[in-house]
């Protein structure tokens, strides 16, 4: 199976870490990954042309670009493990299409932000 996983694993008793994988062909490449201090909250995933975005409650926490051809396409799914007392818990599960807000003319400021990463105006 070919896919991308955006996902966030213990690290130690007090940190976390944000990470992004591509698997082709059963070979893990990772492609990004942060150090955090807390996993509680709402993730999001977004997957738009080679951009990949990784989210915990709104802020960006992970991001890279590819470009792999056989993961153009594909549908989305969700896993856990550590399914203990302390394991992860899912609600409100949604996926869906990004589309972009922006109306024509479009300005832009081209200022640059903290993730260094251009909002879903850009798609």
């Amino acid at each position: 199976m070919n896919e991308y996983i955006g996902n966030i694993s213990r690290f130690s008793s007090t940190s976390y870490v944000a990470s992004m994988y591509r698997i082709v062909n059963g070979a893990a490449t990772q492609l990004a990954a942060a150090v955090l201090t807390s996993a509680t909250g709402t993730l999001r995933f977004e997957l738009v042309g080679p951009s990949l975005k990784l989210f915990l409650n709104n802020t960006l926490v992970a991001f890279a670009q590819d470009s792999t051809p056989t993961l153009a396409t594909g549908s989305v799914g969700m896993r856990t493990s550590g399914g203990n007392a302390t394991g992860p818990s899912f609600d409100n599960f949604a996926a869906s299409a990004i589309t972009s807000n922006a109306a024509l003319p479009f300005v832009a400021s081209f200022a640059p932000s903290a993730s260094s990463q251009l909002n879903s105006d850009w798609i």
